[in-house]
């Protein structure tokens, strides 16, 4: 279990930062960041889709991997011939 206080501010070099962010592993913290940005944007109506969704679904996961970035994520799609 995995728990994230989301505050969002940004430093003086302008970069994102996280406030009150408990010690997590990698994984954890991109999940739970990954759930709180699209939380926020469902609060802020950026997201418009009802119900259960998945977030396959540009509209979801195009502007919360946008978000990402600014806290230094980055992700790379590459496909290998097997």
């Amino acid at each position: 279990m995995s728990l994230l206080i989301y505050e969002n501010f940004r430093s003086r070099s302008g970069k994102c930062r996280l406030r009150g962010m408990l010690r997590l592993g990698k994984m954890s913290r991109a999940v739970s960041l990954s759930a709180a940005i699209a939380s926020k944007l469902i609060i802020e109506g950026k997201i418009k889709a009802k119900g259960v969704q998945r977030p396959t679904l540009p509209e979801f996961y195009q502007p919360v991997l946008k978000e990402m970035g600014e806290f230094g994520y980055h992700f790379v799609h590459n496909r290998i011939k097997l």
